[in-house]
């Protein structure tokens, strides 16, 4: 369903709608609640492909790790993948083996492929891990000029 039909139905403008969506602060209350209603009514369900053109943001996160096969990896990522989730994001796991050149390889394939780069810093104690993850701002590459992200 397109967002002229949430328009139609809610008896707004297109571009109040998408202020709705996207800036709701700027939408009187009253307003807001007539377009959720009418997307409600309508199964709306937002274009990812037309959003990630528009803020240039894909929220699919590409993840790298070393294996999947270690445990330690596979429970990081099924806390990775609900924390995404979560916050509106999906993800793309990719393996190295363990080598760390294909790591660097992984991580600028899937920044090529419009995914966004997330450098985690793990720190805590035992049975408690602490994971922070911060966007990357430019990708190294000794040999090669930075690439933005």
């Amino acid at each position: 369903m397109s967002i002229l039909r949430v328009a139609s139905e809610a008896g707004v403008s297109v571009a109040t709608v998408s202020r709705a969506f996207n800036r709701p602060e700027c939408v009187r209350e009253e307003t807001r609640r007539r377009v959720a209603s009418a997307a409600r009514r309508v199964d709306y369900r937002p274009n990812a492909s037309a959003r990630t053109l528009r803020t240039q943001r894909s929220r699919v996160l590409g993840v790298v790790l070393p294996t999947l096969l270690n445990p330690v990896f596979a429970e990081c990522l099924q806390g990775i993948a609900e924390a995404a989730a979560a916050a509106g994001y999906s993800i793309v796991p990719m393996t190295t083996e363990y080598r760390l050149d294909d790591e660097l390889r992984a991580a600028i394939a899937l920044h090529a492929a419009g995914f966004e780069l997330l450098r985690g810093r793990a720190r805590g104690r035992r049975g408690e891990v602490e994971l922070r993850l911060e966007p990357v701002g430019v990708l190294r590459v000794p040999g090669l000029a930075g690439v933005e992200l």
